[in-house]
């Protein structure tokens, strides 16, 4: 006898449930031989001692908190490119010293990657502006960019101050933002983001000594400058003097034939997931992971251009069945739990502990694919971490999807 999923005895059995796909990235730091992954570069991540390391081209990241150095999981972002051309050379002619302002120490300190290619700017407050910046990068109008730097104080400058900022270097128009940094003694990344304006031609990044009588740093640390076309910062992409910066190709993760079919349950099931944005994404949605044949069919769990709203969505035939949301669920620096079950007649989503909205529309028809941080068909990524992938061959009760997602 088929049981629904409002029998008492289903809801028993569904509860002690046991998932058919269980990839726990944070925990295994590996991938599921049955995963099929793709990036055609090189890829920065934080590993586990909390440095920043390199992962070969076709290597997977699996990343940690820089700070408290937890296991974040699987690390999916797009492809991006440092406009920077000499992201550590900081004595290269590349970076224009202001009078006063010498980088004499360059590979003497310790790095943010373990090494000792970090590079001391010296005789920062020497003078007042922006006493050291990048050459001048050429932009496209009405673009977001971000800048980020790794920055350190070392001795007095302890607690001193110095303003770290991104903007236009030529065009008419000011476009432009800055942060002030207080130096401490470990290293910190710290970024920025503007939006280039109608006329802006050139861009850069810019150092000077901060405000306030008595806390302008004289000297400090600095290593990894980047600039980038986003509305974020992503991971670190070293640059040598190319011409034009460096790319990082763009992390493709899926599951296909076999390798799909023998976990998953056309009609019916919950698919749950823990993932983590960093920062506000805004512009389109992003799926942190999909069940689908492209965007006719499918089942997805993700980000709408909102920040920090979870979508869910269910496509049947190329035609919406169920897309309901919840407000303040990716937020910045928090891992968060998120599901989705269906069965025909009642489909339900839930994020942190807060159900969405019941629906009743038809289901996928001839889904075959796992995508992790995308769709199939689509190329906006999801630019954050996955922790953890669990799919279970029964529509859960509802119960069961706060739990999982709390």
């Amino acid at each position: 006898m088929y049981l629904t999923q409002l029998d008492p005895a289903f809801l028993a059995v569904e509860s002690d449930s046991t998932p058919s796909l269980d990839l726990f990235f944070s925990a295994t730091k590996a991938l599921d031989s049955r995963i099929t992954f793709v990036r055609a570069s090189t890829g920065t991540f934080i590993n586990s001692a909390g440095l920043v390391e390199t992962a070969s081209s076709g290597a997977a990241r699996f990343t940690h908190d820089p700070v408290t150095l937890a296991s974040l999981g699987l690390l999916v972002e797009e492809s991006r490119a440092n406009l920077v051309r000499y992201s550590q050379e900081f004595d290269n002619s590349y970076w224009i010293k202001q009078t006063g302002v010498t980088v004499e120490q360059a590979n003497e300190a310790a790095d943010p990657a373990g090494g000792t290619s970090a590079d001391r700017v010296n005789g920062f407050n020497s003078g007042s502006g922006d006493r050291l910046q990048s050459s001048s990068v050429t932009a496209t109008a009405s673009t977001a960019y971000s800048g980020s730097v790794w920055i350190r104080g070392e001795g007095v400058n302890i607690g001193r101050k110095l303003i770290f900022s991104a903007k236009r270097i030529s065009g008419a128009t000011f476009a432009g933002a800055e942060t002030e940094v207080t130096l401490t003694d470990q290293w910190q990344r710290v970024s920025v983001v503007f939006t280039s304006a109608a006329d802006t031609l050139t861009i850069g990044l810019f150092f000077n000594a901060g405000i306030g009588s008595g806390t302008l740093a004289s000297s400090f640390l600095v290593w990894g400058a980047q600039l980038e076309a986003g509305a974020f910062a992503t991971s670190y992409i070293p640059t040598d003097g190319t011409i034009g910066g460096k790319t990082r190709a763009a992390d493709v993760v899926t599951m296909t034939g076999t390798n799909f079919s023998s976990w998953y349950n056309q009609t019916e099931g919950t698919l749950a997931l823990n993932a983590r944005l960093d920062r506000g994404l805004g512009g389109s949605g992003r799926a942190a992971v999909s069940i689908d044949n492209g965007l006719s069919n499918r089942i997805t769990i993700g980000n709408t251009s909102a920040d920090g709203v979870c979508n869910f969505a269910v496509v049947s035939g190329g035609a919406s069945q169920y897309s309901p949301t919840l407000s303040n669920i990716w937020t910045s620096g928090l891992t968060r739990g998120a599901a989705l079950a269906y069965i025909s007649g009642a489909t339900r989503g839930a994020a942190n502990g807060t159900l969405a909205s019941a629906g009743t529309g038809s289901l996928p028809i001839g889904v075959n694919q796992l995508t992790i941080g995308a769709t199939a068909t689509s190329t906006i990524t999801w630019c954050g971490t996955i922790s953890r992938i669990r799919y279970y061959r029964r529509r859960l009760p509802d119960a069961s999807l706060q739990s999982l997602t709390t």
